[in-house]
């Protein structure tokens, strides 16, 4: 396996039968009870399913999940992602309505389920981002304007006791502004919660994630954050969950901090740009296997890399529509 390459691994589930019976066509009436909507397309890669729809009476677009019932009961993926549709952050993705039961019509079939309608994100999420060009890994102040977005993301869910345990490229949206959004929340954790309910992705996730054996949430997501913040700058993994890429293991390296992990991942890579010094400070000191010395979000923000110069939300919009649409935000 080529570590040059980017590599996401998205949450899959099992098809629900309520939920297909939505993908029979890409659009068409679906009548909650309480509003009716166009159904529009599918999107997102969610373990649930996503769609983008029109409301009938304001003629808004929004994204609507749907959570298909389990034996009879509300989903308990919805019943956890619920209790945070409170959080009110310019980087936390915003809940709309949810609604824990109600009986809803489609070409004719009866079921039930509940639902979160969220604002809608219409430049999909990093995922998409990446796997189009190298717009972040030839840009070190885009990829430092966007770790900006996801920390101060981070530190308000923090500070109000709620840890994402799931952060991955593909859990950060684009709004219709180019914000980073995080979203996806049916895994995560509230303080004095008894138990962590997400094992996460695999590559992002943190070594304690991955044992089971978590017990300071908060420092499960800065790992994360750190991987992310890697894939942005290099647009490849620093390592792949147990895989030898020639004849490293990286992974050991990285939790052992060896300072000859750069060289090997270099000369792996073939990587024709250098990485500033300040960079792999901050990488390393958020991805290290001791939680206690893994850096905190107050650590990351003293790091000289990330003091550095970021794009104002103007500029961003610019690069964004120019490098990433390829057309003006005016025409989107």
């Amino acid at each position: 396996m080529n570590i040059g390459s980017i590599i996401i691994n998205l949450s899959t589930t099992k098809n629900h039968k309520m939920q297909d019976i939505l993908l029979e066509t890409n659009s068409g009436s679906l009548d909650t009870g309480l509003s009716s909507f166009q159904v529009i397309r599918k999107i997102g890669h969610s373990k649930q399913r996503i769609y983008k729809i029109i409301t009938s009476g304001d003629q808004a677009a929004y994204a609507l999940k749907i959570f298909p019932f389990q034996g009879g009961q509300p989903n308990f993926s919805y019943i956890n992602e619920k209790r945070f549709s409170n959080l009110k952050h310019k980087n936390i993705i915003s809940v709309v309505k949810t609604h824990d039961k109600q009986k809803s019509h489609h070409k004719g079939q009866s079921f039930y389920a509940s639902y979160i309608m969220m604002e809608l994100c219409p430049y999909g999420d990093f995922n998409s981002v990446l796997s189009r060009d190298n717009i972040f890994s030839e840009d070190p102040k885009l990829t430092r304007t966007y770790f900006h977005q996801l920390i101060e993301g981070l530190n308000f869910l923090h500070s109000n006791g709620v840890s994402h345990i799931d952060l991955k490229p593909g859990n950060l949206l684009l709004s219709s502004d180019f914000t980073l959004k995080i979203s996806d929340f049916d895994c995560a954790y509230m303080k004095r919660d008894i138990i962590v309910l997400s094992r996460g992705t695999k590559n992002f996730r943190a070594p304690e994630i991955r044992a089971g054996t978590c017990e300071d949430t908060q420092a499960a997501d800065i790992f994360s954050a750190g991987i992310i913040l890697f894939v942005l700058r290099t647009n490849s993994m620093p390592y792949i969950e147990d895989q030898i890429i020639a004849g490293y293991d990286l992974f050991s390296m990285l939790m052992d901090q060896d300072s000859k992990y750069w060289l090997v991942y270099e000369d792996i890579t073939r990587s024709n740009f250098q990485l500033e010094e300040d960079f792999k400070e901050l990488f390393m000191s958020m991805i290290k296997q001791d939680v206690v010395e893994r850096a905190t979000i107050e650590d990351v923000k003293k790091n000289k890399w990330y003091n550095g110069p970021i794009y104002s939300q103007t500029e961003l919009q610019e690069i964004m529509a120019r490098s990433y649409l390829g057309r003006t935000t005016k025409n989107v």
